[in-house]
């Protein structure tokens, strides 16, 4: 057994600082990620959250940050900037899992995924989607089969188990 050494681990400063979840302030559209579900309005996610979960998956040696709730531009861009306070330039590996997340707003489809594009193809090898396939799918579904932007995230790698 080692000394614990009174540093937190990366795994633990990740955890720490997405423990507070991240209110939705969005008053747009948002759409449901469930299959079988319909559009929903903004009327209808006035209390909703963005709740993340993380923990260091040692199996593949990657962080995995399981998404819950609802996503609007602002909590993407507030995980995201968490997310880097975090763990910095570290090498480490990432999967974010969606399969919590029930409600995404048209704002993250559109604006947020137009301005992190070049980031996201910087990431690719280090960046994961597990359970993308299945909400895509419903997104498509619940939106007619239009997805804007659905080329950035069908590029990105999607981790199936």
């Amino acid at each position: 057994m080692r000394e614990p050494t009174g540093e937190p681990t990366p795994a633990m400063r990740l955890a720490h600082v997405l423990a507070r979840p991240i209110r939705i302030r969005e008053r747009v559209p948002f759409v449901s990620t469930l299959v079988g579900a319909v559009a929903a309005g903004g009327v209808q996610v006035r209390s909703a959250w963005l709740r993340v979960r993380a923990r260091r998956d040692e199996a593949r040696a990657a962080f995995v940050i399981r998404l819950e709730g609802a996503i609007d531009a602002r909590a993407a861009r507030k995980l995201v900037a968490r997310v880097r306070r975090a763990l910095g330039r570290t090498p480490e590996r990432i999967v974010i899992d969606l399969g919590g997340l029930e409600l995404v707003s048209l704002t993250v489809l559109t604006h947020f995924l137009e301005e992190h594009a070049s980031r996201l193809a910087e990431l690719r090898g280090r960046l994961a989607f597990r359970n993308l396939r299945p909400a895509l799918a419903a997104l498509r579904r619940n939106l007619h089969g239009m997805v804007p932007n659905a080329v950035l995230l069908e590029q990105a790698l999607d981790e199936t188990s």
